[in-house]
């Protein structure tokens, strides 16, 4: 878990196609471990399956990061590479507030990547 939560805390969980975002403060909370009796899914922040006895379990993340990126153009791809990093991973919301703007995506392994508008 300490290896995880130093890769949360130094590595963009967003970045650019050309990289140029670093990681200025972070904050990495980790959530309970939850089995999965019924088939549904909970879902929130980012969270990692896993199996456990033969059942489903997942655990939750809670990850915040201040990020400076060199520049931001009008409708910029972001993608992330916490998905690549952890391949068990089913979803990631992903919130964001800048100087001109803020809003929410939700990423899937099929869906890799959002856009913000400035």
């Amino acid at each position: 878990m300490a290896d995880i939560s130093r890769w949360l805390e130094t590595t963009p969980l967003i970045n650019t196609a050309a990289a140029d975002c670093r990681v200025t403060a972070a904050a990495v909370e980790l959530g309970g471990e939850e089995e999965n009796h019924d088939g549904d899914t909970h879902h929130e922040d980012g969270h990692h399956d896993e199996e456990h006895h033969g059942e489903a379990t997942h655990r939750e993340y809670d990850v915040s990061q201040q990020l400076e990126c060199n520049r931001i153009d009008a409708d910029q791809e972001f993608t992330s590479a916490l998905m690549e990093r952890f391949e068990d991973m089913a979803e990631l919301t992903i919130e964001w507030v800048s100087p001109s703007s803020q809003g929410s995506a939700r990423l899937t392994p099929s869906n890799r990547a959002f856009t913000v508008n400035n």
